[in-house]
Parts: C-alpha cells; sequence; structure tokens
C-alpha cells in the first residue's frame, strides 16, 4: 500500500523534531534487512553505528521483518536479549 502524502510529510515532521537519544540504556539492537523497499537500510545502520548497537542484518526480508523472516527475529532474540 502506497504512502499517502500527508502521512509522509507526518512522519518527516516527527523524525525531524522527536527527541534523539545519543544512548540505549537497556538490552536492545537493530534488525534490518538489505532488500527493504519502503526505507533504506543504510538508515538503520547509521542509527545502530551512532547508538552504539548491534546490528543484525537479514539478506533478503522486506520491510515487516518481523512477518517476512519470524525465526531468524526469534534467533536474535534468544541469543542477544534473553
Amino acid at each position: 500500500m502506497p504512502v499517502s502524502l500527508p502521512n509522509t510529510f507526518r512522519q518527516l515532521w516527527a523524525g525531524l523534531w522527536a527527541p534523539k537519544p545519543s544512548s540505549i540504556k537497556i538490552p536492545a539492537f537493530i534488525g534490518v534487512s538489505d532488500k527493504d523497499q519502503m526505507v533504506s537500510s543504510q538508515c538503520s545502520k547509521k542509527m545502530a553505528k551512532a547508538l552504539s548497537l548491534p546490528l543484525f542484518v537479514h539478506p533478503s526480508a522486506g520491510h515487516d521483518i518481523v512477518n517476512d523472516a519470524p525465526v531468524w527475529v526469534a534467533k536474535i532474540l534468544s541469543k542477544n536479549i534473553l
């Protein structure tokens, strides 16, 4: 489903003005797919670097990585968070 123009502007506005943490104090990681066609994976990679978080890259899932690769996500969670 295409993103509407008003929603595009709402998300850009939120991204510009939302508070941005310099660090995360709870166990966390960033999971991304190189095949995401909605958001560039480079955004997530830069965020992981800026926040010093572990980055896990799936080679073929889409934007909805939890639905596209649930077993992969579960393995990452079980090895890194639980």
